[in-house]
């Protein structure tokens, strides 16, 4: 007995007949006789115990079963194709350009190593890499212009995007070398009233969740200078013209020029998001898979004092 439901050929065949509503119109098509497909399609309607086309003068038209099979015939054929074109693109070697969006925190922990990593492994690809903090990095993903880009947290809609998170590290109130501050001794968010800080122009994700936290408390934060940049930022806090807060990753080249103490429940997650429409492209596939990597590695080892991501978004 034909048994049709290994037959790719025959879901082929049933689609075209659907599409142009004609068992020879879709015959022709497909480089088949007329009654090679009628017996095709004759077949799949005992497979599945009912009609799939009114046969009329003109043509054919389906039937409501039918209607509701081509859906699914056409969505496992996608699904086919999709997995077929997977497949493909995993034996290729990356090439072309892939575009990567990284804060300046992560600079030399976690940014540094991953872009001159990949740029070894794959030297057929043209990395371009954006620096900004996550609000421009966000907007970068959002319109299409980075593949790939490490975020903090998750906080709006990118509706093109996919988001994991990576690794999720303490914040720290960060002064001169001179403060009187402890690594081993957390200090809660009232230690942030009434000092000078040294912060980034909002609209930022660790300035609002600074403020937030005061505003709570019903206590000011006290701005004394607005910057953009983190090297500013840090040359600043170490010639005493305020205080910042930072997570350990912005300070992986500043141990002993700045004193530090965390700030008693406030943390940053580091996210990462890949571009939908690209992400089975083999250069943004392996781009986003090196900085899993690395992330895992760097907090397996130490390197990175952060927690380890969570297993699913």
């Amino acid at each position: 007995m034909y048994d049709v439901r290994m037959d790719l050929r025959v879901l082929q065949a049933f689609i075209r007949v659907a599409e142009l509503g004609s068992f020879g119109r879709a015959a022709a098509v497909l480089n088949q006789t007329q009654p090679t497909v009628s017996r095709q399609i004759a077949a799949l309607e005992r497979e599945l115990g009912g009609a799939l086309f009114t046969r009329h003068r003109y043509g054919v038209t389906l039937t409501a079963a039918g209607a509701v099979f081509r859906d699914r015939a056409t969505q496992a054929l996608r699904g086919l194709d999709q997995a077929k074109a997977e497949l493909t693109a995993q034996g290729e070697e990356p090439s072309g350009t892939v575009s990567l969006g990284l804060p300046p925190s992560l600079l030399s922990v976690l940014s540094g190593p991953v872009v001159d990593r990949f740029g070894k492994t794959y030297p057929r690809v043209l990395l371009h890499v954006y620096e900004a903090i996550s609000q421009g990095l966000e907007e970068l993903m959002r319109s299409g212009e980075a593949d790939v880009a490490v975020l903090i947290a998750d906080r709006k809609v990118l509706r093109n995007v996919t988001l994991s998170p990576l690794a999720t590290e303490p914040l720290l109130l960060v002064g001169p070398s001179r403060a009187r501050l402890d690594p081993k001794k957390p200090v809660g968010i009232e230690a942030l009233a009434g000092l000078p800080i040294v912060t980034y122009r909002q609209p930022n994700y660790l300035r609002l969740l600074a403020e937030t936290a005061l505003r709570k408390r019903k206590l000011a934060f006290n701005v004394a200078i607005e910057l953009e940049t983190l090297p500013l930022m840090i040359e600043l806090i170490e010639r005493g013209a305020g205080y910042g807060i930072l997570p350990p990753s912005a300070l992986a080249r500043h141990g002993g020029r700045v004193a530090t103490a965390p700030l008693r429940g406030l943390s940053v997650t580091w996210t990462l998001a890949v571009n939908r429409a690209r992400a089975q492209q083999p250069a943004v596939r392996a781009l986003a898979e090196m900085i899993r990597a690395q992330a895992d590695t760097l907090i397996k080892d130490g390197a990175w004092k952060a927690w380890r991501r969570a297993a699913t978004a």
